[in-house]
């Protein structure tokens, strides 16, 4: 292969340099409509395989050489890999993977688009575009529902302004432009300015406002650009409190808070936001204390948190700090290995910046904002915001020496590589959809059946094996004799094995001891439970249930009572209402109120039976097992 110096020489045809911005857009895209995971995988990775056949096959494009960053980014990606050697989650790893090759993937075709004429300005023309749908429904949803705060597609506050920072630098940046094309910036300015403020980030506004200084210390304006920034200013501030007075108009039912409220429960001590955060880096740094060197598995923060969880409070997935979660990860290893990937990749930035500055620095300064806002919150775990600081990389990163050459095979063959546990997952999760329908239909057979087939795919959760084992089990208590001990030994076997794949998770241990109680193994039974609540204490009061209600069977109610009790005085009024979206939480709760109730009904005390049932019907009027216990407290306070 001879390489020719010189990124003008032979471009690339219009159509071929839109195609792969497409391609690029499009692979983002699933990300930003909340799709499916699986789904979002598979189009992805399609998308990127398309784009990589074209680069592939023309004759001369802006090729990739190996260098600083792609050892550095191969060994941090190696390290990952080579941790499913310990993972506590090989699944999850799997898909960290998965995740970062493609992001990997989509640099190097930003990095190739950007080398033809014009390539930098699709690519950011294509954000922005992505940057203004996503607003657009943002403040659709600021409107009409019932949320105070701009979430956007990814309903949640703090990543939705991550990912509008670098829209408002460009802009910002836009506004220098001459004649009426300033016009055209200012209207976008304003726009993702007001759109930014409603989402009432306090880690991202100081992240923007540092980034802004930057822009504003290393640009030089002139008066009149001084001018329209002022302008700029005013316009966000006028447009965004406009919106929250509309939003009152509209729904005035909702809760509306003014822009900024957020800084004044900080300063005053209201907010608990600070300390939530401090709860989650101390479980990442005792993650990181057990296992210095290697982390406890790329990925796998989330599985394992509920055992290093100190509060019921502070349940998380995610250690809202990217690089102190991987620490907790990837180890000590991993963390040197990520700090080599960002010193290549800013080193490279700045060599880009020096060549090409025309246009470069807000979209600089817009990768140095997403890096920075993913040491303070959740970025990380929104694929959109990780590939598009992809992309951003790619746009800004140049070479020692440029090179135009054949594209190298490697680049479909990689995406096309990330296509078989791809689909494996996609297919895996078709399954267990159709499951869930049959599940919810009460057909447990077919339901069981159709989770069977979710594991037999190259990549699986294992939540569809313990999900098929609960099948199993539900089978297994409407059936007899021999037939009910066959279904409820593979129940048994399919708890212990979701156990060997994901050990962290309690729930595995919850159904082996549900099996374990229905074949009359009530020693083996109540270990499985505690075993369940050493492993999460805190966020899934049925395990207390489910050994509450073993004691009480037993007839060993003060043991029973306390179980009971200490998992109900986890979960104040306040916490509950924290815990909306678990649907489980409530019903569990009402149950174990219930269970406490008939236990002091038991004993006579009539005033605790009431109080009881009292806090179970509040929590969730549904319950049966509360309406019962309120029908004998009425009959005994009748007599």
């Amino acid at each position: 292969m001879k390489a020719v110096a010189g990124p003008e020489l032979m471009p690339l045809r219009p159509i071929i340099g839109w195609t792969l911005v497409v391609c690029i857009a499009v692979a983002m895209a699933p990300w930003l409509s909340g799709g499916q995971e699986p789904l979002a995988l598979l189009l992805s990775t399609g998308a990127v395989l398309l784009g990589g056949l074209i680069a592939w096959r023309q004759p001369v494009v802006r090729r990739l050489a190996p260098g600083p960053l792609m050892w550095a980014y191969g060994a941090f990606v190696a390290w990952g890999g080579l941790s499913l050697w310990w993972s506590a989650n090989r699944y999850s790893t799997m898909v960290w993977l998965i995740m970062f090759v493609l992001a990997g993937v989509i640099f190097r075709l930003a990095y190739i688009a950007v080398g033809e004429e014009h390539g930098r300005q699709r690519l950011v023309q294509a954000y922005l575009a992505s940057a203004a749908v996503f607003a657009l429904y943002g403040v659709w949803l600021y409107f009409t529902s019932d949320y105070d705060r701009f979430t956007s597609t990814f309903y949640w506050a703090n990543p939705a302004a991550a990912y509008l920072i670098p829209a408002i630098l460009v802009s910002l940046d836009g506004l220098r432009s001459p004649g009426r094309a300033r016009w055209y910036w200012l209207a976008l300015t304003a726009f993702f300015g007001a759109a930014f403020v409603l989402a009432d980030s306090r880690a991202a506004t100081l992240v923007l406002l540092l980034v802004t200084v930057l822009y504003l210390l290393v640009q030089k304006l002139k008066k009149r650009d001084w001018i329209t920034l002022l302008f700029g200013v005013l316009s966000v501030i006028i447009l965004s409190n406009a919106s929250v007075q509309l939003r009152q108009i509209i729904n005035p039912g909702a809760q509306t808070t003014a822009p900024g409220s957020r800084f004044a429960e900080a300063a005053s001590g209201e907010s608990k936001s600070g300390s939530d955060r401090l709860q989650y880096l101390v479980s990442a740094g005792s993650m990181w204390f057990e296992h210095p060197a290697g982390g406890v598995g790329a990925g796998t923060y989330g599985d394992v948190h509920p055992r290093y969880q100190g509060g019921v409070v502070s349940a998380a997935t995610s250690a809202h700090n990217f690089y102190v979660q991987t620490l907790a990860e990837l180890g000590i290893v991993g963390v040197m290995l990520l700090a080599w990937m960002l010193l290549a990749l800013l080193l490279g930035s700045l060599r880009g910046l020096i060549r090409r500055p025309r246009g470069g620095i807000p979209i600089a300064l817009g990768l140095l904002a997403i890096l920075l806002h993913s040491g303070l919150d959740i970025d990380a775990r929104y694929p959109a915001i990780v590939l598009l600081a992809a992309v951003l990389a790619g746009v800004l990163y140049a070479q020692g020496r440029e090179v135009r050459a054949r594209a190298s095979w490697s680049l479909p063959a990689l995406a096309t590589l990330l296509l078989i546990p791809v689909i494996g997952l996609y297919q895996s999760a078709t399954w267990a959809h159709l499951a869930s329908v049959s599940q919810s239909d009460n057909d447990y057979a077919l339901a069981a059946d159709q989770y069977g087939q979710a594991h037999s795919a190259i990549l699986y959760n294992p939540d569809v094996l313990n999900a098929e084992g609960i099948n199993l089990y539900s089978q297994a208590l409407g059936a007899g004799g021999g037939e009910r001990k066959g279904l409820a030994d593979l129940a048994l076997e399919r708890a212990r094995r979701a156990q060997s794949e994901d050990p962290a998770d309690a729930q595995h241990k919850q159904l082996e001891g549900r099996v374990q109680q229905l074949q009359g193994d009530m020693a083996g039974a109540e270990q499985s439970f505690k075993e369940a609540m050493r492993r999460d204490p805190y966020n899934h009061p049925e395990y207390a249930l489910d050994l509450a209600n073993l004691q009480a069977n037993q007839g060993r109610l003060d043991e029973a009572l306390a179980t009971a009790n200490a998992m109900l005085a986890q979960y104040p009024d306040e916490v509950i209402a924290n815990r909306s979206n678990d649907q489980m939480l409530r019903p569990a709760l009402a149950n174990l109120w219930a269970l406490a109730g008939n236990i002091y009904l038991t004993r006579g005390d009539i005033t605790g039976a009431g109080r009881s049932v009292g806090r179970a019907l509040t929590i969730y009027p549904k319950s049966l097992r509360g309406r019962a216990l309120k029908y004998q407290v009425d009959l005994q306070r009748s007599r």
